[in-house]
C-alpha cells in the first residue's frame, strides 16, 4: 500500500518504519473509507434520495474519524506515540473509557461513537462498493509505528478558526441580539436561517480572504474583511450555487438555496452589519476601542520600518505631536469603516443585481401546467426509485400529493402557506363549499375570516382526504410545503421564471397568491372584493400591491409603444 502526498511528505513503502503526525494518519484512513463508498454519479439522484445518501456517508465518514481521532490522542498522551502493541493499547483505551462512563464525563453513546471502526469490521452499507478496514489493521498495512504531533497547515489552522467560529463573541452576541427580537426558531428554538446565512458569510471570509497563519484574531481585521465588494462575491457565489457549506468555492453546484431565498440572504447580510453598526461600532466605548487598537497597530507599523523607536522613545514634543497624528489617522479610520458599515447595512438592491421584486409577478398558464405537469411526472417516478422501500414510497406519494393540492389552494383561493399548513379537515364545509381559516396573517386567534371555494379548490381537498384516510385532523405537515416545492422546482428546472419585463423572478409559494388576486382582479375589476379574497385587512395594502403593480406596467407598456414608434411625446398628446 502506497501513502497519498499530505502535506508535502513523499510517498513510502509500507516495510519502511514510519513517523506520520497523528492528522496526517487520519487523513489517509478518511480517504481510505470514502473510496469504499460509490461516486457520485452512482447515487440515487433525486433530491432526497442524493441527500440521504450524502449524509449516511458524511456520517459514515465523520465517525471514522473520530474515533481515530481518540484513538491516537490517548496514544500520544500515554505512550509518547509508539504504537508497539495495537492489541494490549486498546484494551487500555477501552479500560479508559469505562473509567470515564463511570464517573460520568461520557455516556454510552459517546464511548460507542469513539470505538466504532476501530478493529470491528462494519457491514457494507446500501452506498459502499467494497469493505473498509477496521482503522487497527489499516495502520499495520501501513507499517506505521509512531505517531507525533498535529502538522500545522493553512488548511488546519482554518478548520480549527472554524471549528471555534460558532463560539466566537461576535457571533453570541449576535444570536442573542436576535434572541431577544424573537426571531429564533418557534419550534425548535435552535439558531434560524439568518443565523444560518451569516455564519456562511463568516465561513466564506475566513476561507478565501485571510492568511490564518498570520493573524491570531482575524475578526478583529473587520475593516478589510467588511467590504461592499466581498459581500457581492458572496451572493454571487450563493446564487449560483458555488460555495460549499463551509465556506469553499467550488467549480461545481454546492448548497443549494434551502429555505433562503436570494433576498432573505440580502437582508440577513444586512440586518448583521446593522447589529454590528449600532452595538460594536457606534458606541463611545466601541469607538475608544478602535482608536486605540489602530494607534497601536500603526505604532507597530512604524517600529517594523525601523524608524518606531526615534518617533516614540525621542524628544517628548515630538513623540506628543506624532500621536496627535496617530490619533487622527486611525479617526479617519474608524470614520471609513463606519461609512463602509452604514453602506452594508442599507445594502441597496437598485445597486446590485439582486432586485427586490417581492412576489410581483403574474404567474402565465403556461407556467403553471409545466408546474403541474412536472409533480405528475415526479409522482410517476417515485414508483421506479431503487432507494426507497415500499413504505418510503407511499410517504413520498403522500407527500407530493400534499404539495400539489398546497399548489392548487393558492392558485384558486389565494391562501398563504402559513395559513394552507394549518387547514383541518373539520375547517372545510363541502356542502357549503366554505373554508373556515385557524390561521391568517395579520388577524388575531379566533379572528380569522372564511373563504369561498371552488370547484376545483373542493374536488382537490376531497381527493387528498381520500389518499390521507382522514375523518379529523391536520391536512399539511408544517414547514414542509416551502421546501418540498423549491426541491421538485431545482430538480425540474422551474425554479427561476423570467417575466415580459426582462426580470428573474426566484418562485416561491407567495407567487400563487399573487397570481390570484391578479386574476381576481382581471375578472371582478373591483379592488374591495379582491381584497376581501386576499383576507387583507385593510383595502391599502392591496391597492399598494396590485392596483400600483398595475398602474406601473399600463405606464410602460404606453412608453414602450410610443418608443417603438420614435414619438415619445405623443404620449402628451392623446
Amino acid at each position: 500500500m502506497q501513502l497519498t502526498d499530505f502535506g508535502g511528505l513523499a510517498s513510502q513503502n509500507q516495510t519502511t518504519f514510519q513517523t506520520l503526525p497523528w492528522n496526517h494518519v487520519i487523513n489517509h484512513y478518511k480517504e481510505h473509507v470514502k473510496s469504499c463508498f460509490y461516486q457520485e454519479n452512482e447515487l440515487p439522484q433525486d433530491i432526497d434520495g442524493l441527500n440521504r445518501a450524502q449524509k449516511s456517508i458524511h456520517g459514515t465518514i465523520r465517525n471514522a474519524e473520530i474515533s481515530a481521532e481518540y484513538f491516537l490522542k490517548f496514544v500520544l498522551s500515554n505512550y509518547a506515540g509508539q504504537l508497539f502493541n495495537l492489541e494490549i493499547q486498546l484494551k487500555a483505551y477501552l479500560d479508559y473509557l469505562d473509567e470515564l462512563q463511570l464517573d460520568g464525563k461520557i455516556n454510552q453513546y459517546f464511548k460507542r461513537r469513539v470505538c466504532i471502526r476501530l478493529a470491528k469490521i462494519h457491514k457494507v452499507s446500501n452506498y459502499e462498493h467494497k469493505q473498509a478496514m477496521p482503522f487497527l489493521k489499516f495502520i499495520q498495512e501501513l507499517g506505521i509505528t509512531h505517531v507525533s504531533e498535529e502538522f500545522q497547515t493553512q488548511k488546519h489552522l482554518q478548520n480549527k478558526l472554524l471549528s471555534q467560529l460558532d463560539n466566537h463573541q461576535l457571533l453570541l452576541d449576535f444570536y442573542y441580539f436576535r434572541q431577544k427580537s424573537h426571531k429564533l426558531d418557534k419550534y425548535t428554538g435552535t439558531i434560524d436561517i439568518s443565523m444560518r446565512n451569516v455564519r456562511l458569510f463568516l465561513r466564506f471570509l475566513l476561507k478565501n480572504k485571510i492568511d490564518v497563519s498570520t493573524e491570531n484574531n482575524w475578526i478583529r481585521n473587520a475593516p478589510s474583511l467588511f467590504t461592499y465588494s466581498n459581500v457581492t462575491e458572496y451572493l454571487d457565489l450563493r446564487k449560483h450555487q458555488k460555495l460549499s457549506s463551509w465556506g469553499d468555492i467550488k467549480d461545481e453546484d454546492g448548497i443549494l438555496l434551502k429555505n433562503s431565498s436570494m433576498n432573505d440572504i440580502i437582508k440577513d447580510i444586512r440586518l448583521f452589519f446593522k447589529y454590528i453598526l449600532s452595538e460594536k461600532v457606534e458606541t463611545p466605548a466601541a469607538r475608544k476601542s478602535f482608536i486605540d487598537a489602530s494607534i497601536e497597530h500603526f505604532q507597530n507599523q512604524e517600529r517594523s520600518q525601523g524608524i518606531g523607536n526615534n518617533l516614540f522613545l525621542a524628544q517628548n514634543s515630538q513623540r506628543e505631536f506624532d500621536y496627535m497624528k496617530l490619533y487622527r489617522k486611525a479617526e479617519i479610520a474608524f470614520d471609513e469603516y463606519a461609512l463602509a458599515l452604514k453602506q452594508l447595512a442599507n445594502y441597496s438592491y437598485r445597486k446590485n443585481r439582486y432586485k427586490s421584486f417581492g412576489a410581483k409577478c403574474h404567474l402565465p398558464q403556461s407556467y403553471i401546467d409545466k408546474l403541474y405537469s412536472a409533480l405528475d411526472e415526479y409522482l410517476s417516478e417515485i414508483n421506479f426509485l431503487p432507494h426507497l422501500n415500499d413504505k418510503q414510497k407511499v410517504t413520498k406519494h403522500l407527500t407530493i400529493n400534499r404539495l400539489k393540492t398546497a399548489i392548487t389552494l393558492g392558485l384558486e383561493i389565494g391562501l398563504r402557506v402559513s395559513t394552507v399548513e394549518e387547514i383541518h379537515v373539520e375547517d372545510i364545509d363541502f356542502d357549503r363549499g366554505i373554508l373556515h381559516l385557524r390561521f391568517c396573517k395579520g388577524y388575531d386567534a379566533f379572528e380569522a375570516p372564511s373563504l369561498p371555494l371552488n370547484q376545483v379548490s373542493l374536488t382537490a381537498l376531497k381527493k387528498l382526504i381520500s389518499l390521507l384516510g382522514i375523518k379529523s385532523g391536520s391536512l399539511f405537515s408544517k414547514r414542509s410545503i416551502a421546501v418540498q416545492l423549491k426541491n421538485i422546482l431545482s430538480l425540474k428546472d422551474l425554479r427561476n421564471y423570467t417575466d415580459q419585463n426582462g426580470n428573474t423572478h426566484e418562485i416561491t409559494f407567495h407567487y400563487f397568491r399573487y397570481t390570484f388576486g391578479a386574476n381576481r382582479l382581471a375578472e371582478f375589476g373591483d379592488i374591495a372584493i379582491v381584497s376581501k379574497l386576499l383576507s387583507h385587512r385593510d383595502i391599502s395594502i392591496t391597492s399598494k400591491v396590485y392596483l400600483d403593480k398595475k398602474i406601473d406596467d399600463t405606464m410602460r407598456n404606453i412608453y414602450n409603444k410610443n418608443h417603438d414608434n420614435n414619438s415619445p411625446s405623443s404620449i402628451y398628446s392623446k
